[in-house]
């Protein structure tokens, strides 16, 4: 893949919407898969990678409506 280049430098905020957009459609396509349920998923990035919530937890919290 070619990487995008935007007409301007993001912000700090911009860039972990970005990379956790990432790491939730990733999960998604993991539970999907039957690779691991969301709360084992949310608990794997949680404990094991020491990020602050789950990839469910933060799209639950970012945006309800989506059907994680």
């Amino acid at each position: 893949a070619r990487p995008v280049r935007a007409d301007r430098s993001l912000t700090p905020h911009e860039i972990v919407l970005r990379i956790r957009s990432a790491i939730a459609a990733e999960a998604v396509l993991a539970r999907d898969a039957g690779v691991a349920s969301e709360a084992d998923i949310d608990a794997a990035l949680w404990l094991g990678a020491v990020h602050p919530e789950g990839p469910f937890a933060w799209l639950r919290r970012h945006d309800p409506t989506i059907s994680a």
